[in-house]
C-alpha cells in the first residue's frame, strides 16, 4: 500500500487534521541529500528554550514540545507517532541534535539515496483503516540498503533536517537500526490526548 499512496513526511497542519483525512496519494519525495550538514547539538536548558505555537490549533504540539524536550531520550509511541513526529518537525531548530528512537516499517522510492536513506513508516489511520495513509520519517544511515523494504526496525539516533521539495523537513540521523518484529496491528491513530500519553 504504501508504494502505490507514496510516504508522506510532513504532518498535515492540526486544523487540517482534526477535519480532514490525509490526500489520497502522497507525492513521491524529492530529496536532496544534506547528509553532509550537521546537526547543531543543543545544550540550552528547558527554561531556555520557548515552544511558542504558531496558531490557536498548535497550543498542543507546542505543550507536548516541551514535554518531549525535557527527555534524554525522546521515545516516539506508537499510541502518538504522528503527534510526537508533528511537533519535532513544527519546532525543528529546538530538537536539532536531541537523541531519538522510534519503530516502523522501512520504505523507499527511486528519488531516495538508497545507500544512505530510507523512510521509517508507519499507517496514520484519520477515521478508519480504509483510508490509512503511510507516514513516517527519512531516515539517514551509511548502508541503508542493506536493510530490506517493508521489514521493522528500530531506529536510535539524533534529529536532524534535510530539505524535500524545497521545505525543511525533520531527519533522523540514524546510530543504530536494529531489526524487530512486526507489530500486531502496523496502524497508528491521532490522539485526542498526545500531553496525556
Amino acid at each position: 500500500m504504501a508504494s502505490q499512496k507514496g510516504m508522506s513526511l510532513t504532518y498535515a497542519p492540526p486544523e487540517i487534521r482534526r477535519k480532514e483525512p490525509l490526500p489520497e496519494a502522497a507525492a513521491k519525495l524529492n530529496v536532496q541529500d544534506l547528509s553532509q550538514q550537521q546537526p547543531t547539538v543543543t545544550t540550552a536548558s528547558t527554561a531556555d528554550v520557548q515552544f511558542i505555537p504558531p496558531d490557536e490549533y498548535s497550543r498542543e504540539f507546542a505543550d507536548l514540545a516541551e514535554k518531549l524536550y525535557e527527555e534524554s531520550v525522546i521515545q516516539v509511541y506508537p499510541e502518538v507517532f504522528s503527534e510526537t513526529l508533528g511537533t519535532i518537525d513544527m519546532f525543528q531548530r529546538q530538537f536539532a541534535g536531541k537523541e531519538i528512537s522510534l519503530t516502523g516499517f522501512v520504505y523507499r522510492d527511486e528519488s531516495m539515496e538508497q545507500e544512505s536513506h530510507f523512510a521509517l513508516g508507519r499507517f496514520l489511520v484519520m477515521c478508519c483503516p480504509a483510508d490509512a495513509a503511510p507516514f513516517g520519517v527519512k531516515i539517514h544511515i551509511e548502508g541503508a540498503n542493506t536493510f530490506p523494504t517493508d521489514s521493522w526496525v528500530q531506529i536510535n539516533g539524533t534529529i536532524g533536517s534535510a530539505q524535500i521539495d524545497g521545505k525543511d523537513t525533520i531527519e533522523i540521523r540514524a546510530t543504530q537500526v536494529t531489526p524487530v518484529s512486526e507489530p500486531s496491528t502496523p496502524y497508528i491513530y491521532t490522539s485526542a490526548d498526545s500531553i496525556g500519553v
